[in-house]
């Protein structure tokens, strides 16, 4: 998938330089690389979160001890009460 944006996005950089050719004022062709590069860093921004996410197991384990963890400290908090 990301592949394929990042292909996009090297087909809209061609088209910037084209119409940068055809006569496009530099501070239209600027603006577009702006954006471009803001696009850019954010798609490889997602594409780090997917590579390196945490694991499910990992996510798995953490959800068991927040939820059988809990009863463990109950008996020392209704002594405090």
């Amino acid at each position: 998938l990301h592949r394929s944006i990042l292909e996009d996005m090297t087909m809209i950089t061609e088209k910037c330089e084209f119409l940068k050719l055809q006569g496009l004022p530099a501070n239209e062709v600027g603006r577009i690389r702006q954006l471009e590069c803001f696009l850019s860093q954010k798609v490889e921004h997602m594409i780090v979160i997917k590579k390196h996410r945490t694991p499910q197991a990992l996510r798995s384990f953490a959800q068991l001890f927040i939820v059988f963890l809990p009863p463990f400290y109950d008996p020392y908090y209704g002594q405090l009460a």
